[in-house]
């Protein structure tokens, strides 16, 4: 008794999308596609022109394009927390410091910005109030980091200049709020 034609169409659509998936794969030769799916290599390269085929294979591509992208936002955002951490643990630093009772006898110490220094000076032991450049350079630095991760650093970001762009902070701020948005805390 002859075969049901559905089930031999089914089984042949079965066919060609598994050889789509392996060929996208891009592990298995034609040949070794042949075998896999027990037709003839002839056969494999008549269904590569199929509809079927065709669509199995730019659904892969979309959903393949679609991971790296979500992988590589996942990266951008995992930076640019770890960013912000570092960022705000800075900041913590000088507010810290800002309220350490020596700096605050010395002028600009209640700004954090200062650093007690010990030192040497003709012979005899001080401790003299330095500005803490290190400390401002590498925040410096970690801001331009993150606009540089949110495209808001080098040429666009002078256009956006020109019109009133936002301050680094600002965009911290409103990253931040995203990253809330997106895990539901607050």
């Amino acid at each position: 008794m002859p075969r049901d034609v559905t089930a031999q169409a089914l089984e042949r659509q079965g066919l060609v999308l598994l050889a789509a998936r392996l060929a996208y794969s891009g592990n298995l030769t034609d040949e070794q596609i042949a075998q896999r799916v027990q037709r003839s290599r002839k056969t494999v390269n008549t269904w590569k022109q199929s509809d079927i085929y065709k669509r199995e294979t730019a659904r892969l591509a979309e959903i393949a394009r679609t991971q790296n992208a979500n992988v590589l936002l996942r990266n951008r955002d995992y930076r640019l927390e770890k960013l912000q951490d570092r960022h705000d643990r800075l900041l913590t630093v000088i507010q810290e410091r800002a309220k350490y009772p020596e700096l605050a006898k010395v002028p600009g110490g209640k700004t954090g910005a200062l650093v007690l220094e010990p030192r040497t000076v003709a012979g005899e032991k001080v401790v003299v109030a330095k500005f803490d450049a290190a400390l401002f350079r590498e925040i410096r630095d970690l801001e331009r980091q993150a606009a540089e991760e949110c495209g808001q650093y080098g040429e666009a970001s002078e256009d956006a200049g020109r019109r009133g762009s936002v301050r680094l902070s600002e965009a911290l701020i409103i990253y931040r709020e995203i990253v809330r948005s997106k895990h539901g805390s607050d």
